[in-house]
């Protein structure tokens, strides 16, 4: 009895920490959002005819056929002549390979929370391309879900902008949770049209 009564409190814990854990990966998530809408001075506000595709897209980070140490390169620093400069502070390491892999391996919902859906525009991406169709002119952006270093302390999310014409760019972000604040330490161009 005793036995069953241990394994069953085991049982609750893990169960109670498994979803706080998850809270946190979500409460974090809408932050590091909300923080990349402001630093774009995204119009996506309820008042706003600009959008926000409700699912996440999967990042274009290439993490299967990449070594640790080319995962590392990636996202290295890049010094004042626009050359990664391997000598300034690496914010996401190799350390960190695995565990963004493991994370590009998730399966999760891929729905942004209804948290944000309460404060910004969102809308279905068929939805959108077919206002597209229709000549219905807007601007949208689609995120892909943080991937978030072993510590929890960094994040990288790619996000992608496609103006009411043929302009459309992505860009990646790392941040870092400073003080209890994430913050964008580093921007990268990915693709621009």
């Amino acid at each position: 009895m005793k036995t069953k009564l241990l394994l069953f409190f085991i049982f609750i814990f893990i169960k109670c920490s498994s979803q706080s854990i998850a809270d946190i990966y979500k409460i974090d998530t809408d932050l590091i959002i909300t923080k990349i809408i402001e630093r774009n001075s995204a119009k996506v506000q309820k008042n706003y005819a600009n959008k926000i595709v409700r699912q996440f897209k999967k990042p274009e980070m290439p993490l299967i056929n990449t070594t640790p140490n080319e995962f590392e390169g990636l996202l290295v620093s890049m010094g004042a002549d626009g050359m990664p400069n391997f000598k300034l502070k690496k914010i996401i390491t190799k350390d960190d390979y695995e565990y963004f892999l493991l994370q590009s391996q998730n399966a999760d919902p891929t729905e942004i929370s209804d948290a944000l859906k309460k404060k910004y525009n969102f809308d279905l991406l068929e939805n959108i391309l077919r206002d597209r169709e229709k000549e219905k002119r807007y601007e949208y952006y689609q995120f892909t879900k943080p991937y978030f270093s072993k510590d929890h302390q960094k994040a990288y999310i790619e996000v992608e902008y496609y103006s009411a014409g043929m302009y459309g760019d992505g860009m990646a972000y790392i941040l870092e949770k400073i003080n209890g604040e994430w913050v964008i330490v580093r921007g990268l161009n990915l693709w621009i049209t």
